[in-house]
């Protein structure tokens, strides 16, 4: 992938952020990267659905790994932000680019 699709800047981040799936899932890869889709979709769907509710979790689980397979990995992805290895979605080169906006974000929309 060329450089220049990789640029981070502060529209492309704000627009990575602004989904409440992506923004758990960097949380997520910034805590325990690597991890498998499988894992992250626990993840995202546990901070999503903290609480015990009448949905099955696994149903929730299942439902954001295909969230996240089919939209918000490959977003993060085509930015740099992730990199899909034989050990699961790991930090890209523009991951703590994106954590820097990250933690601003996190603190308004508290």
């Amino acid at each position: 992938m060329p450089p220049s699709d990789c640029d981070l800047d502060a529209r492309t981040a704000h627009e990575l952020l602004a989904h409440p799936v992506r923004r758990a899932a960097v949380a997520a890869l910034a805590e325990a990267a690597p991890l498998s889709t499988t894992e992250l979709a626990r993840l995202v769907a546990a901070r999503d659905h903290p609480e015990p509710s009448a949905r099955p979790r696994d149903l929730a689980e299942r439902e954001v790994e295909i969230e996240l397979s089919a939209r918000h990995l490959p977003k993060l992805e085509s930015a740099c932000v992730v990199q899909d290895t034989d050990a699961g979605y790991d930090c890209g080169r523009r991951f703590d680019s994106l954590l820097q906006v990250f933690d601003t974000t996190e603190e308004l929309v508290r």
